[in-house]
Parts: structure tokens; C-alpha cells; sequence
């Protein structure tokens, strides 16, 4: 696993979407103008929170950061995190990392 501090700039953010968005719950639209208002006024801030890949290069999280992105038209820096584990083995199972984000 590897996280970098990166500028992704609008049509990098397009070209993730739409190749890496893989099988992700719906945009929140709401959420997406909520970010993209605060790129536009440069309160968007840097957090944890950034985007993540798993090994095969699907966006696990990060799909309204990106959609905000491309709505303000204007690059944002943010934590990439690349090369999660798809699955995990815990106690007597397996867990798909993307099904426990935000639960």
C-alpha cells in the first residue's frame, strides 16, 4: 500500500471516474455541490479522507471528492492511497475491503 500528497486536476478526476469507478453506490449530488462550492471558494482542506484504489486499481472511496473536482473545474490536493487489499481475512472469514468503508 502506498499514500502520497497529489494534485488531481479536473480532467485526471473525469478520466479516474470513468475508468476506475467501478460498482460504487450513486453520487450524492448534493454532497458533490457542497465540495465543489468549497474548491471554488478554497476552503476545500485536506483531511484524511483523499481517494483510494485497491490492487486492481478500482476507486474504492473518494468518488464525490473527484465529481466535485470536475463540477468546480479546479484542481484539489488530497491524500492518494493505492494498492488496498480487495479482501482481507479476519477471524474465521474474508471481508471485501471496498463493502466496509464507511460502515
Amino acid at each position: 500500500m502506498k499514500v502520497e500528497l497529489k494534485t488531481i486536476y479536473p480532467e485526471e478526476a473525469k478520466e479516474i471516474l470513468r475508468v476506475n469507478n467501478i460498482n460504487n453506490r450513486p453520487i450524492s449530488l448534493t454532497l458533490v455541490k457542497k465540495i465543489a462550492n468549497d474548491i471554488k471558494n478554497k476552503s476545500f482542506l485536506l483531511t484524511h479522507q483523499g481517494i483510494a484504489f485497491d490492487i486492481t486499481g478500482r476507486l474504492l472511496d473518494g468518488q464525490n471528492r473527484l465529481s466535485a473536482c470536475v463540477v468546480a473545474n479546479m484542481p484539489i490536493t488530497l491524500l492518494v492511497t493505492t494498492g488496498l487489499p480487495s479482501t482481507q481475512d479476519v477471524g474465521n472469514g474474508t471481508l471485501n475491503t471496498f463493502e466496509v468503508l464507511d460502515s
